[in-house]
């Protein structure tokens, strides 16, 4: 088998699945597993991927996790708080944020927002130059579409203050319903693993790779919470399908296998340091 080195701990990797021109690569090390496709294009994150292929997500935002967002930051900060939510999509979690007071918001991504009252950055931030520095970096269900993790974090690092406060969301590759794709996957019913492994899907964190990438780059973790996607913000039909889900939420929930897991981090490196561990 082909072998390449992993992309959060640098150890080898072997291929571990094949899916059309998709090909799946395991870590033993650190658990994570990383998609490899023939292009990889920013084409595919048009105004279609945002307002048909997944306009269930932008048009029923999770509020519960926002809210847990909100009271992590309200514990630890003002709310003149410097916030740039990387990825933010079509603004939802901003616009949260401004409803709930906070006033010195930004965003970045390649969907062009216009919100009164919160200043956008349309690019990719392996590109966004900026001089400012954030208090609160923010970054939902983002890092699974970014090729180079290690480039996002060297990013993230020139953004961030001695003190800054750092969230992300992303899916969980050990949860139940990863499990369960892999499993119809050897039976020949595709269909889960496909969805899981869609060709915007490049990195696909486990509870283990994720808190290691995180604290390479030396941020400290302060929580770990797990959590499933709210149903209707999932976009999937027939009705059956969805009934699944609701069953495989609650499996999942009673193991502590949820698909969604949120990092709740502070800096523990000055920001002139790589962060890397020696």
């Amino acid at each position: 088998m082909e072998s390449l080195l992993c992309k959060v701990c640098n150890s080898t990797t072997q291929s571990k699945y094949g899916l059309n021109n998709i090909t799946i690569y395991k870590c033993a090390n650190c658990g994570h597993y990383y998609s490899l496709h023939p292009i990889i294009s920013d084409d595919i994150y048009t105004k279609e991927y945002f307002n048909e292929k997944h306009k269930n997500w932008f048009a029923h935002p999770d509020t519960k996790l926002f809210d847990f967002i909100v009271d992590h930051i309200t514990a630890r900060c003002s709310y003149d708080v410097r916030i740039l939510d990387v990825g933010c999509g079509n603004g939802n979690l901003l616009r949260y944020l401004k409803l709930k007071g906070f006033t010195n918001l930004f965003g970045l991504d390649l969907y062009d927002n216009k919100i009164p009252g919160i200043t956008f950055y349309n690019e990719k931030i392996e590109d966004f130059i900026c001089n400012q520095k954030y208090e609160v970096i923010v970054t939902v269900m983002t890092i699974e579409h970014i090729d180079n993790v290690q480039q996002f974090f060297k990013k993230i690092r020139d953004l961030s203050t001695p003190n800054t406060i750092l969230i992300i969301n992303t899916i969980d590759s050990s949860s139940l319903i990863y499990g369960l794709a892999k499993y119809l996957k050897y039976l020949g019913i595709e269909t889960l693993f496909k969805r899981l492994y869609d060709v915007h899907h490049l990195n696909h964190f486990s509870e283990k790779s994720l808190k290691y990438l995180c604290q390479a780059n030396g941020f400290k973790i302060e929580k770990l919470l797990k959590k499933n996607y709210p149903l209707k913000s999932i976009d999937l039909s027939p009705k059956i399908l969805i009934i699944m889900v609701a069953f495989l939420n609650l499996m999942s929930t009673l193991f502590n296998k949820e698909i969604s897991q949120v990092l709740f981090l502070s800096n523990c490196v000055s920001p002139n340091s790589t962060g890397k561990k020696s």
